[in-house]
């Protein structure tokens, strides 16, 4: 179950620079983890998950029983090495004093995100600083309005600034999650 809560990683997949995931590429869900989990019984017997370690070495996937069944996946997570320069979006939430603690979210409202509401935040995000303030302000209360009551948050009554810093906090909670959903789309087409 931890594998859920936490995107797909334990203790040890974080160690060991990998994750689960479902088969079409999405974060794994609670019922997949629980199927997974609940399998590893299964692969298991008779001894020492001889079972599992023969499905894995037979499958053309690599797959034990508990992830054929919850159509999971087990990957390889890419280790990066940033010494890029920073971008403006990047400098501008550093220069706010932003970060992902700034604004308190239950993971279960940011499951609620899905591909449209990623692409206009990432969309807003994107052209912040470009844009005019009297277009910047308008554009954060109209995006405001339509992704934070999604995420549990009230825009009622707050500066224009108060709403850039929660959408640019937003940004900062999903990103790494589509970012990582999107680079998997584009590899496997």
């Amino acid at each position: 179950m931890l594998e859920f809560f936490a995107g797909g990683k334990t203790i040890g997949k974080k160690v060991l620079g990998i994750r689960v995931i479902q088969e079409n590429g999405h974060s794994i869900t609670l019922l997949s983890s629980f199927i997974r989990n609940f399998l590893r019984i299964i692969d298991s017997l008779p001894a020492s998950y001889f079972l599992g370690i023969i499905m894995i070495f037979f499958h053309t996937k690599h797959k034990r029983i508990g992830d054929l069944v919850a159509g999971t996946i087990v990957i390889h997570e890419r280790r990066t090495k940033n010494h890029k320069k920073p971008k403006p979006l990047e400098l501008e939430i550093r220069k706010r004093g932003l970060d992902k603690d700034s604004l308190p979210i239950d993971q279960w409202a940011l499951k609620s995100f899905g591909n449209k509401e990623w692409k206009l935040l990432q969309t807003y995000c994107h052209r912040f600083l470009q844009l005019k303030e009297d277009i910047k302000d308008r554009r954060t209360k109209q995006i405001a309005n339509i992704l934070l009551p999604k995420v549990g948050i009230d825009v009622a009554g707050k500066t224009y600034e108060q709403l850039e810093n929660e959408l640019l906090v937003l940004y900062l909670l999903v990103k790494d999650e589509w970012e990582f959903e999107f680079q998997n789309e584009n590899l496997q087409l």
